[in-house]
């Protein structure tokens, strides 16, 4: 892009707002800035947008977390009954399924954070914090069963053990958060002590 005869690089948001509306840090800015020669008004979006994607895998390093979809625990039909349950709330038939699903796939970090949650949800704390346990061993980058394990210590009112949970997600997602790490501090925030009557089975 050329302005008063000068070649300048193209950025999305160089229309008339403050600097201060750009996104991204200033050392992809520099980057862009330092590309030798004119390019193309086209040529400048591609590497613009190249820049700010690589940018965001690097700032959430979390997002690399294994999915039920992408990790192939859809084509499972024991997986697919275990779904179903949870969402009737027949959390007795969720961990038989699930455990049938964890039998056939032990390696499955997934597998072992859906267990924990419907375990928890039935009530059966003591497995359900070594199912999580397991899924984090697996995975440890796993969003969801840090967050449904620190729930899981809030029900036991352990709160500084669920306060942990919260600062490895907040290092996990790193500037831009998550919304497992927003969910668990909402449900620290809200926390009342087991001791003064509340059920744990009625977390989420």
């Amino acid at each position: 892009m050329k302005r008063d005869g000068r070649c300048l690089p193209f950025h999305p948001l160089d229309s008339g707002r403050s600097p201060r509306a750009r996104i991204g840090p200033q050392p992809i800015l520099t980057i862009v800035r330092a590309s030798p020669g004119c390019v193309t008004d086209m040529a400048g979006i591609r590497l613009w947008w190249a820049v700010v994607a690589i940018w965001v895998a690097l700032a959430s390093p979390a997002q690399a977390i294994l999915t039920e979809e992408n990790s192939g625990l859809d084509q499972d039909p024991n997986f697919r009954a275990a779904k179903q349950a949870v969402m009737d709330q027949d959390w007795d038939a969720a961990v038989t399924a699930l455990g049938l699903v964890v039998a056939d796939r032990p390696d499955s970090a997934d597998a072992h954070a859906w267990l924990g949650y419907s375990l928890r949800r039935a009530g059966r704390f003591d497995a359900a914090l070594r199912a999580y346990g397991e899924a984090l061993r697996l995975s440890p980058r796993h969003l969801a069963a840090r967050e449904y394990l620190g729930e899981a210590y809030l029900a036991l009112d352990r709160r500084a053990d669920a306060e942990l949970q919260l600062r490895e997600l907040d290092r996990l997602c790193g500037v831009t958060s998550c919304e497992e790490a927003r969910q668990l501090r909402r449900a620290i925030e809200e926390h009342v002590p087991v001791r003064s009557g509340h059920d744990p089975g009625s977390q989420r």
